[in-house]
């Protein structure tokens, strides 16, 4: 699972170039995977510890872009605001997402939530507080979106809240250390309006990633 994979900032570009590369291939078959979790990325490594390979398991949830019909239950957490809007409720989710949202805007703000955890060092989740220790700082917290009753509505409050301050969420956290070119992608990826997020093709320009390779 990728909470097992403790990777320094290189590894880290590696992995995110390599799941951009997958979201290109369901962005050009029309397909959104709408589970991306860590519980969902299977990684692997070398004999150095650095990631190697990556594979997406658990294509439940999926749907086709160009279809219809509800959303199936996902994990709230890693969910964009405009889908979580829909849960509990009756209707073609599907074809309201087309009226906001282009084919990679849903994986893309998962993505983007994935890497906020590990910046964080708390699972989005978390609901008990935990101690972390990290480069000489003691830090006591809960998940960045963890709400009483995982209440999509609740959800959602704490989502705009972390992203209407999103440097400050990422300068404090004690996981993973991002560069600012590190920051920037983040934000295009974490853009609250769908129809603004960077799509998985303009992401691998970036000089995050591109510098990596």
């Amino acid at each position: 699972m990728l909470r097992e994979f403790s990777a320094n900032e290189e590894s880290w570009k590696r992995f995110l170039g390599k799941m951009l590369e997958v979201l290109a291939v369901l962005t050009e078959v029309r397909v959104v995977h709408s589970d991306l979790k860590p519980d969902n990325i299977l990684v692997t490594t070398d004999e150095n510890s650095r990631f190697d390979s990556l594979k997406v398991i658990d294509f439940g949830s999926a749907f086709n872009y160009d279809g219809s019909g509800s959303l199936s239950t996902a994990t709230p957490e890693y969910m964009p605001p405009e889908a979580l809007s829909f849960l509990g409720k009756a209707g073609d989710h599907i074809t309201q997402l087309k009226e906001v949202d282009h084919p990679w805007s849903f994986d893309i703000w998962s993505l983007g939530m994935i890497w906020l955890e590990l910046i964080s060092g708390f699972p989005l989740w978390m609901s008990l507080k935990c101690k972390v220790t990290s480069r000489g700082r003691t830090v006591t917290s809960k998940g960045l979106l963890a709400v009483q009753g995982r209440d999509s509505q609740l959800i959602l409050r704490e989502q705009r809240s972390v992203i209407g301050s999103l440097n400050e969420v990422v300068g404090r956290g004690v996981g993973l250390q991002i560069d600012t070119a590190g920051v920037d992608l983040l934000t295009q990826m974490l853009q609250w309006e769908p129809s603004n997020r960077i799509s998985p093709v303009e992401a691998l320009s970036h000089q995050y990633v591109r510098l990596s390779t």
